[in-house]
């Protein structure tokens, strides 16, 4: 019996070996779910710490009296830093579109 390996792909090829290549969309995309999931663990963090350090029972926030908890606190960094974040990549993308519209 021969091995026939070599006619097959591995399922842990590197990818400049599988072909497929990494976008600008992609990284940026990527990078932006790697900040904001970072954030909410850090905002997780501080929901935990805030009321058992500092004794901050709630805040508020807008008008609006939020309990501190993991949950709010990983829920506000989260969805702060994507709307940011998400905005700033939203005008590059409209900004790189006109600028190849007036290049042409």
């Amino acid at each position: 019996m021969t091995d026939d390996r070599s006619k097959t792909t591995p399922t842990a090829e590197p990818i400049a070996a599988t072909g497929r290549t990494i976008t600008g969309r992609t990284l940026v995309l990527a990078t932006v779910g790697t900040i904001v999931l970072v954030t909410a663990v850090f905002g997780g963090v501080l929901g935990f710490l805030l009321p058992r350090h500092a004794e901050l029972e709630s805040v508020t926030v807008n008008g609006a009296t939020v309990v501190v908890s993991p949950i709010t606190g990983a829920l506000y960094g989260a969805v702060t830093i994507g709307c940011v974040l998400l905005t700033l990549v939203a005008v590059v993308m409209v900004v790189s579109r006109v600028g190849n519209r007036t290049s042409e």
